[in-house]
């Protein structure tokens, strides 16, 4: 197996600045109907201020972070698909990938069931289409536990 390749960043990171109770930052994107404007007492499309931080975003890769430990585990793993697959044939990423990445989830957590259900592939540049990806930057898949109780709980 070969290593993922990997270095810690130093970067700036903007954030939304906490300018103290009920001045909570926010941004619509959408403009804001009359009615909404109404309702939520909010007159402007955003309020608050960025600020921006210089801080290392440190590369996780080849750490041995453990799910029962970290909360996370990052694993190399085998696909049948071909970086062209993620980018062009959604049908195919359903079919293989999900299941690949089903048993991988089930291996990892002891989980007798996974439910896959959204993906997102991502590229150097952009957001992976085939207009603006050049490679695809290690597919992510987010993974969650919910829990059902019983109406006697």
């Amino acid at each position: 197996t070969t290593k993922m390749p990997g270095t810690d960043l130093q970067v700036k990171l903007k954030y939304e600045h906490d300018e103290g109770p009920g001045k909570a930052p926010y941004l619509y994107f959408a403009p804001l109907s009359d009615e909404e404007k109404e309702r939520t007492g909010r007159k402007e499309q955003m309020r608050g201020k960025t600020v921006e931080i210089e801080t290392i975003v440190r590369d996780g890769r080849n750490q041995k972070h453990s799910l029962d430990k970290h909360s996370f585990e990052l694993v190399e793993q085998e696909t049948a698909l071909t970086t062209k697959d993620f980018y062009n044939d959604q049908g195919k990423v359903k079919s293989v990938y999900y299941p690949e990445m089903e048993e991988l989830i089930k291996e990892k957590t002891g989980a007798a069931h996974v439910l896959m259900f959204h993906h997102q592939v991502r590229a150097r540049k952009n957001n992976a289409t085939p207009e603006t990806g050049d490679s695809v930057n290690y597919p992510t898949i987010c993974l969650w536990h919910t829990q059902r109780l019983s109406s006697q709980d």
